[in-house]
């Protein structure tokens, strides 16, 4: 999150800032899972996935599934140019959800 809020700024950077950030999120899923006490976790960068493995597990998400469909494209396609360089917006509203699920993972692990 750090490397993706430090790079914000710099045009150049967005795919860069786009993968850290939905990196974020991702790792705040996988971590909220294993704390709910799931013992397998995918490998996998499909957060639509991750959010249902967390609800089956009692978690609630502080984002919708259209939030987390938005953000699909960052994991991986962004890096390899299949899908368009996000723009300023996007990338913006990618660092805030990465922060919200960030203050969330937090709220939920008690740390």
């Amino acid at each position: 999150m750090r490397a993706a809020e430090s790079l914000i700024d710099d045009e150049d950077m967005a795919e860069v800032v786009a993968f850290h950030a939905q990196q974020a999120v991702e790792k705040a899923m996988k971590g909220v899972a294993a704390f709910l006490g799931v013992q397998e976790i995918p490998r996998t960068h499909n957060l639509e996935e991750l959010a249902h493995l967390v609800a089956r597990a009692g978690g609630h998400l502080p984002a919708s599934e259209d939030e987390l469909e938005a953000f699909e494209p960052f994991a991986v396609s962004v890096r390899y140019d299949e899908e368009p360089v996000p723009d300023e917006a996007a990338i913006r509203a990618a660092l805030a959800l990465a922060r919200r699920f960030l203050g969330w993972a937090k709220e939920m692990t008690g740390e």
